[in-house]
């Protein structure tokens, strides 16, 4: 169930920006207009819904692959 959810939520993704963004007529300070905190932190795509939808999107159709990490 968890999977099918994660396919549903991943494919139906407009990309509208929403999750990174507040809209511009309700921003007050350029300081308040980031919403997302993991892509303030990260600065790429990828540490926000968007880039996590993608890369989510990519493993359930076998485009990219997953492979655990030895580093510490």
């Amino acid at each position: 169930m968890a999977l099918e959810r994660v396919e549903y939520d991943a494919s139906h993704c407009q990309r509208c920006s929403t999750c990174k963004w507040i809209h511009l007529w309700e921003v007050k300070s350029h300081r308040f207009s980031k919403s997302c905190p993991s892509l303030v932190y990260g600065m790429f795509d990828c540490y926000a819904a968007q880039g996590k939808n993608d890369i989510a999107t990519g493993l359930l159709n076998g485009e990219l692959t997953w492979e655990q990490s030895t580093d510490k």
